[in-house]
């Protein structure tokens, strides 16, 4: 019989205690939107002006989505501006003492920036094959005057993930590397390896409802 195989692989040591702060990190259109959407069902809290649409903090979104303020020499006062609006809303997080966290397809460009006063965190990390990425992107996006670039899409979310696995790789903390493609086949086995990475007690009412959750190009839908 062929051996089950589990949709993610675990990377770096298990955390010992609770964590505190939990990281999505990913690409636009490849799935975080998903894992986010998982992570407020399981009781996370992923703050208080949340775009429903996406699962995301609008707190972290001030960047509007524009890479050139991480990317471009020009941009650099508007980098330095949001690093420094990010990092004083992350303390503020901090001092609650609760399990919370974030979602932002662009975190991966600034996560270098604020993992040092992250307490006890954990990285959520999902992928997903990048003709679909570049798919929804296309799908997605506003009319134009100029012609619509898979290739560009696609290049994005292909550095996206070399910057976010070369973190990854040096890290000192416990992350969860996920293939979007394999937890839409076993989402209960997703549910489960999240919460045991987050040290949380789940219901099986819970972890149902955030199994059903796991599907194809999910977003917020009805998290209630």
């Amino acid at each position: 019989m062929r051996k089950s195989v589990d949709p993610f692989v675990r990377i770096g040591p298990s955390a010992t205690e609770r964590p505190q702060a939990v990281v999505v990190l990913g690409a636009a259109r490849g799935g975080t939107s998903m894992v986010a959407g998982v992570l407020r069902i399981l009781g996370v809290d992923l703050g208080a002006d949340i775009n429903s649409a996406n699962n995301e903090d609008r707190v972290f979104l001030t960047h509007k989505g524009d890479r050139r303020i991480f990317n471009e020499p020009d941009f650099a006062e508007k980098r330095a501006t949001y690093i420094q609006q990010a990092r004083g809303y992350i303390q503020q997080r901090n001092e609650s003492g609760n399990l919370w966290g974030w979602k932002d397809p662009l975190v991966s460009h600034y996560i270098r920036d604020v993992a040092d006063i992250l307490v006890r965190p954990i990285y959520i990390a999902v992928t997903r094959d990048l003709a679909a990425i570049a798919i929804r992107e296309l799908a997605e996006a506003a009319p134009s005057n100029h012609p619509p670039d898979p290739a560009a899409h696609a290049l994005n979310a292909a550095k996206d993930y070399i910057r976010i696995t070369q973190f990854l790789a040096f890290t000192k903390n416990g992350s969860l590397l996920l293939s979007y493609e394999r937890a839409l086949r076993q989402p209960e086995r997703v549910v489960s390896a999240i919460g045991e990475l987050l040290h949380l007690d789940i219901s099986l009412d819970v972890a149902a409802k955030a199994a059903k959750f796991i599907k194809p190009d999910k977003g917020a839908a009805h998290i209630d």
